[in-house]
């Protein structure tokens, strides 16, 4: 219950400075699918699950703010659900969940210079990201 009082107030802090980056992991029963989608390169395949119902189709493992933008937040998300030496800050964002990994989705709520938002949507592919 902390965390999430934490998580509330540092939103409240920051959330017109900063760019918010929210994660989605594959839910079990589409995992396999996703990453034989991803292998064979076929980005229709992908968008499929995405688009077909996000909310039977993936999970979500974290959210944090950043100053980074597009691909260079999805990439500071991947290093973060994924880099050893990362752990401590990993918890706190993603508690023991799973990493990002290929068919992972990062969504970036992204403030421009007028503070409106832009809404991505990037999935994580073998190498890169696939704007969906």
């Amino acid at each position: 219950m902390q965390l999430i009082a934490a998580v509330v107030l540092w939103e409240l802090v920051t959330g017109d400075l900063m760019n918010k980056v929210t994660m989605y992991v594959p839910a079990p029963h589409c995992r396999i699918d996703v990453i034989k989608a991803s292998v064979r390169q076929d980005d229709d395949g992908l968008r499929k699950f995405w688009d077909a119902d996000r909310e039977k189709n993936y999970v979500l493992i974290g959210q944090f703010f950043t100053e980074d933008v597009d691909i260079d937040a999805c990439e500071n998300a991947f290093d973060l659900s994924n880099n050893p030496s990362r752990k401590d800050e990993r918890k706190l964002v993603q508690g023991l969940s799973e990493s990002l990994s290929v068919g992972g989705v990062v969504k970036l709520e992204q403030r421009d210079d007028d503070s409106r938002v832009e809404t991505k949507f990037l999935m994580c592919l073998t190498v890169g990201w696939l704007d969906l």
